[in-house]
């Protein structure tokens, strides 16, 4: 993947990401007048491990990249799940679209990354068999 292909494809990760994290929080403040304080708080530390990857990819190592992109990765898939236990609150559900929305367009970013590294890897493997 070439240099400014790596660099967008992490711009969109961290602008989704971030995008996604503040729904969240708006949601939390729903859920916390709704269901109460004691569900938000822990509502609250769920969110800040799904921050965690966002300030990781500020303080971008090498070697942690590919940690990122999996935990990434990972709170893509099993966080709106988790929320769509409130899915019948009408303010709830549209804040569960647009991160699900959101979520997709994360997951295809990392997708498209993984492929264009792997595709890379084979293409520096077959100019060493020649």
């Amino acid at each position: 993947m070439s240099k400014g292909n790596h660099l967008t494809a992490l711009t969109i990760i961290k602008s989704v990401h971030l995008s996604r994290d503040a729904v969240y929080f708006s949601m939390v403040g729903t859920i916390s007048v709704y269901f109460g304080i004691d569900l938000a708080n822990s509502l609250l530390w769920i969110l800040l491990l799904d921050l965690a990857p966002f300030v990781l990819l500020w303080v971008m190592k090498p070697t942690w990249e590919s940690l990122v992109y999996v935990w990434a990765a990972l709170m893509s898939i099993l966080l709106p799940f988790y929320f769509s236990l409130y899915i019948g609150n009408t303010p709830i559900t549209a804040s569960i679209i647009v991160i699900i929305l959101l979520s997709i367009c994360e997951l295809l970013t990392i997708i498209k990354i993984g492929y264009d590294i792997l595709r890379n890897q084979v293409r520096s493997w077959t100019s060493e068999a020649e």
